[in-house]
């Protein structure tokens, strides 16, 4: 595979400009132009910093995202910090404060992700412009977008399993609460009170460790597409849930992002909630 068709298929996968892309992996337009034409040859080292800039690896003949769940983390992140601005009656964009996403802090010991990886990415999206004072909407549209293509859930390397029926995800819910184990059912909700039913197409509940939980209640593994999926939790995606009806929620933000995380559908809803949060009202 050629370096023109990497740079132009991770550009139209993500929708970037090419201006875009030269700031997010530090090079110049007319270096990322000449690599598209097939007028510049990269270096390898080139063509690694611009792989690991956006979150892509080669397989075979084609790009795939790498599924870094970091970028995700960090995706959370600023939605947290726009969800936050939009409950407390400001506009997210108005009075989008960068200084305070500055002074994010990320124990290790609460995530089993590196806090310098989710630091690389804000900083990335600080460099494309994204992540600024005053902001454009579409500037923060690109952020989740951008994380959840490159944090794909289906491609992250985490322990899962399918159980059940997700058509039963409530009684699968309470079953794992009722163990005492920590869960958090993962769907789109409109902040800050979630919805009776997950708007994800396929609900799923985040525990730290799948095999024990399915081992305790003696769930054996679901065919493919009936069962309800157990993700093993990397990040914070235990924390800050919402409770509705006796079910626990994940929190709007990383619900938010994990819909920007998944299939053509919840990306899609997941756009919509966000935009009707950062469009201010008439």
């Amino acid at each position: 595979m050629d370096a023109s068709a990497i740079l132009l298929g991770i550009r139209r996968m993500l929708w970037i400009s090419r201006a875009e892309m030269a700031r997010l992996v530090q090079l110049s337009p007319s270096t990322i132009s000449r690599i598209e034409k097939g007028t510049l040859d990269p270096t390898w080292g080139t063509l690694t910093r611009i792989l690991e800039s956006t979150g892509f690896l080669i397989s075979a003949d084609s790009i795939v995202p790498t599924g870094d769940a970091s970028a995700a983390l960090a995706g959370r992140i600023v939605l947290e910090h726009i969800l936050s601005t939009a409950e407390g009656g400001r506009d997210p964009v108005e009075e989008f404060d960068l200084e305070s996403l500055d002074e994010v802090e990320l124990d290790a010991r609460r995530s089993d992700i590196a806090p310098e990886a989710v630091q690389a990415w804000l900083e990335r999206w600080r460099r494309a412009k994204w992540l600024r004072s005053n902001p454009h909407i579409d500037d923060l549209m690109k952020i989740p977008t951008v994380a959840g293509v490159t944090s794909t859930l289906a491609l992250r390397k985490v322990q899962r399993l399918s159980v059940g029926d997700r058509r039963q995800w409530r009684e699968l819910a309470l079953r794992i609460d009722e163990a005492g184990f920590g869960y958090a059912v993962s769907g789109l909700i409109a902040p800050p009170r979630a919805p009776d039913t997950p708007a994800l197409t396929a609900p799923t509940i985040y525990v730290h460790d799948p095999s024990a939980v399915a081992i305790h209640q003696g769930w054996e593994e679901s065919p493919t597409g009936l069962g309800m999926h157990l993700i093993g939790a990397q990040g914070l995606e235990l924390e800050g849930t919402v409770t509705d009806q006796g079910i626990r929620y994940a929190s709007p933000a990383q619900a938010l992002m994990d819909g920007f995380c998944g299939s053509r559908a919840d990306v899609e809803a997941a756009e919509n909630a966000l935009f009707r949060i950062l469009l201010p009202p008439f």
